[in-house]
């Protein structure tokens, strides 16, 4: 959505239908987004869940929803989890030493970042169970993360 100002404020990323109409209108849908707002290369990336009904907000489906799709906050990533989580998705073979060659760190530190960005993965997303930060980004790149049309963060980098 980009806004009067000319900055873009957030993706939609996904949208399903709960209920159509006769007419196969969407009356009831749920709206996976991230906000941008403004965006920024170095910046991250939450990712937000509404539900919606006849074309308002509701709160309390909203709530019910966000129990088992996210947790009670978005799904954040540090600048250099992000550029972690990016390179996997490009080179998906990678091991963590080979990250880390590519990033110019210590493996230690990729096997640690690995860590926590399992751990928040498994607070924003409590119900999907990632084993690996590679099933955290097969997950990520099925719902949209790394197409955001402002080309990837990694590439940037380098």
């Amino acid at each position: 959505m980009k806004l009067k100002d000319n900055n873009y404020h957030w993706v939609l990323k996904e949208s399903t239908p709960f209920q159509l109409d006769k007419d196969k209108n969407m009356i009831t849908h749920f709206n996976v987004y991230t906000v941008l707002n403004p965006y920024h290369s170095d910046r991250t990336l939450p990712l937000i869940g509404e539900a919606w009904d006849n074309e308002f907000r509701n709160e309390l489906w909203t709530l019910e929803l966000a129990k088992y799709r996210f947790a009670s906050r978005p799904f954040f990533l540090s600048r250099s989890q992000k550029l972690i989580v990016e390179v996997i998705n490009e080179n998906p073979k990678f091991t963590n030493a080979q990250i880390a060659k590519y990033l110019g760190k210590g493996k230690n530190t990729v096997d640690t970042q690995n860590k926590q960005i399992l751990e928040k993965a498994k607070k924003s997303f409590p119900h999907r169970g990632f084993s690996t930060v590679k099933n955290l980004v097969e997950f990520l790149n099925d719902i949209g993360y790394f197409n955001e049309g402002f080309g990837s963060l990694a590439s940037k980098v380098w």
